[in-house]
């Protein structure tokens, strides 16, 4: 009886397949090992020469003076020494001629080769290790709280934004490490429970205050469902009430509480269920909540999935709030009722928030008796006093024109300035570019070529067609015969050759090469920005440093200021806010308008103010100066509404 086959395999092939992988495995995993190595061993040169090209880079000046000045003493030895044989011994010393002029041209060549280098390799390997310190610098030691100041289309909010993008991406590389480290060392833990968990009942942990947080998690750590997240087979071993219980004697006592489950580094004590605690809220807050960021202006946080900042409000750092109001309200049966209307409560800031915000003096201005007002019926001033000893890892970072113009009583919280110089930008071209920026070249010319002659064929088309229909028309009036009409209209239909195929699609292509050209330079374009760093809002005594230097710091500013070069990708501020967000309130000034430019007043050739001229400007130091009456501006300034 013939077996009955699950499957169309061919059994030979089978075999032959498992033989031939068990054979060739072998050498695979040492063609691995060798790759691996060799991969290494180049990064480590590739590093390394990067490493020696960035200092003689950063020392080329002090260098090319030792250099210059050695073969500027060898030149003159070699002609001292072609005088004296020259004149002194009647030899024939040409050769030392040669020497002098193979010496010179040797180092002229050195010189070019090392112009040549930094403009193909060395400058973009240069611009990548600065955004890397740039990085480095935001990342480890930029202050907690920092002031952006400088004129404007300097890069203000090219560095704000950029230093955001930063830090939101540090976050995002961060808490995975942090969580990896929490699972290591809570080892009696399911994750995969706790994840759930987190996915189910997320709303748990995203209250700002760590009591609501707390006393959530012990809710769920608590119930049987979940059994403090112990793992099936610690559970005959370890109670797990008596574990919760044990956290909360650890917090009455975090003095000399001892369990077998507190985790000691060397520092502090935390009870495992802390810990827990704590990754339970990163978790939530890195893939629930998502967002690091809270603006006052649009921003992307995240390009790849579109995700985009938190919006800010003042209210949010109130700690606070106006007196109960009491109003008088008309109830359903007519009767009349006293309702007192508390004001809503609104704190959402998290740890991990990167605050950012814009026009700051302008908002917060120092001579705005409404903005001082605010700041002190809602205690703003002092949430940012405090908020350093209640949240982790929180930025603000603010931007303005002028320091001296933000409220003094916000400014003297501010502990560190930089004011924007300079703002330069730099597009890196890489190989893959360079190809794409040569074969674009060359189809644009050819498609140039195609629709020039296309053109110029269509131009003679028209030309010729109404050069002739002139001819017939003219022949008609001159003979009557109809058939130079029937000529005219079959000339009229005539139309120009229109572009083939192939045109189009060199013309398809050209257009998405520039797309690519373009979307590769804006990727891997870099900014730099050229700022005063200080903790004063004027800086005095700058001292001019490389970002290197700023890095390796060791110890905080101290009434001293640096002039440094920071250098951003581009695609770390520019696209992912809009820099015009505020121009809707000139566009509805605009679009209410009554007057256009073209009916605005011209100087007279007599180039003289009168009354009227100063009405129309309207500075309040001029209608002093004229005797301007308020009837005479309101009457300049109001029209009478349509009944």
């Amino acid at each position: 009886m013939e077996k009955i086959r699950l499957s169309e395999e061919s059994p030979l092939k089978l075999r032959l397949f498992y033989h031939f992988h068990r054979f060739l495995f072998p050498i695979l995993f040492l063609w691995k090992i060798g790759f691996n190595v060799c991969k290494i061993m180049l990064n480590l040169l590739s590093s390394a020469s990067r490493a020696i090209y960035e200092v003689l880079f950063e020392n080329r000046k002090y260098i090319s003076k030792v250099i210059l000045k050695i073969i500027g003493l060898s030149e003159a030895v070699l002609l001292c020494i072609f005088l004296i044989n020259t004149f002194y011994f009647k030899e024939d010393a040409s050769s030392l001629v040669f020497w002098m002029l193979g010496l010179g041209g040797a180092t002229a060549g050195v010189f070019l080769v090392m112009y040549v280098y930094y403009l193909i390799l060395g400058k973009d390997q240069l611009l990548q290790q600065y955004i890397l310190l740039t990085d480095s610098y935001v990342e480890k030691q930029l202050p907690s709280n920092i002031k952006i100041f400088g004129p404007p289309r300097v890069g203000k909010d090219t560095t704000g934004i950029s230093f955001t993008s930063i830090l939101a991406r540090r976050n995002r590389r961060v808490i995975p490490i942090e969580l990896e480290r929490i699972r290591k060392i809570c080892y009696i833990f399911d994750f995969q429970k706790v994840n759930n968990a987190c996915i189910l009942y997320y709303r748990h942990f995203c209250s700002s205050s760590k009591n609501k947080r707390r006393n959530a998690f012990l809710q769920l750590a608590s119930s049987p469902v979940f059994k403090a997240f112990l793992q099936e087979k610690l559970l005959l071993k370890i109670d797990y009430q008596e574990l919760i219980n044990d956290y909360l004697d650890t917090l009455k006592n975090k003095v000399d509480f001892e369990c077998n489950f507190l985790f000691n580094d060397g520092i502090s004590k935390r009870h495992f269920l802390d810990l827990l605690n704590d990754y339970m809220f990163l978790y939530v807050r890195l893939y629930i909540i998502k967002n690091f960021t809270m603006l006052n202006q649009p921003y992307i946080e995240d390009p790849d999935t579109g995700l985009t900042g938190k919006i800010y409000s003042v209210f949010y750092e109130a700690i606070a709030s106006k007196e109960d109001v009491e109003k008088k309200v008309t109830m359903e049966n007519g009767s009349v009722a006293r309702i007192n209307y508390k004001e809503k409560v609104e704190a959402p800031i998290l740890d991990w928030t990167i605050i950012n915000l814009t026009e700051n003096d302008t908002w917060f201005s120092n001579k705005d008796a409404e903005v001082k007002t605010l700041l002190k019926d809602y205690k703003i001033r002092d949430n940012k006093a405090f908020s350093g000893h209640f949240y982790n890892q929180l930025y603000y970072i603010q931007i303005c024109h002028a320091a001296s113009r933000m409220n003094a009583t916000l400014r003297e919280l501010d502990a560190f300035y930089i004011n924007i110089l300079e703002r330069v930008e730099f597009y890196r071209i890489t190989t893959k570019t360079a190809v794409f920026i040569f074969i674009q070249k060359c189809i644009d010319k050819l498609v140039d070529r195609g629709a020039l002659k296309l053109d110029i064929v269509k131009n003679k088309v028209i030309y010729k067609k109404q050069a002739q229909m002139d001819y017939y028309n003219r022949l008609y009036r001159a003979s009557g015969n109809e058939k130079f009409l029937l000529k005219i209209e079959e000339l009229e239909k005539k139309e120009a050759k229109e572009p083939g195929k192939l045109h189009n699609i060199l013309a398809a292509w050209n257009t998405l090469l520039i797309s690519s050209i373009e979307q590769e330079k804006r990727e891997k374009g870099v900014i730099r920005i050229s700022a005063t760093v200080s903790d004063q809002p004027v800086a005095s005594s700058v001292q001019t440093v490389t970002m290197k230097q700023l890095v390796n710091r060791n110890k905080p500013l101290y009434h001293e200021s640096y002039k440094v070069d920071f250098y951003f990708r581009m695609k770390d501020s520019m696209g992912r806010y809009n820099h015009k967000y505020m121009s809707s309130v000139l566009e509805d000034r605009a679009f209410q308008s009554t007057l256009t430019m073209y009916n605005v007043l011209n100087w007279s050739k007599r180039l003289e103010i009168n009354k009227e001229i100063m009405l129309q400007m309207g500075f309040p130091a001029g209608y002093k100066l004229y005797n301007i009456s308020s009837e005479e501006i309101f009457n300049h300034r109001y029209v009478p509404m349509m009944m």
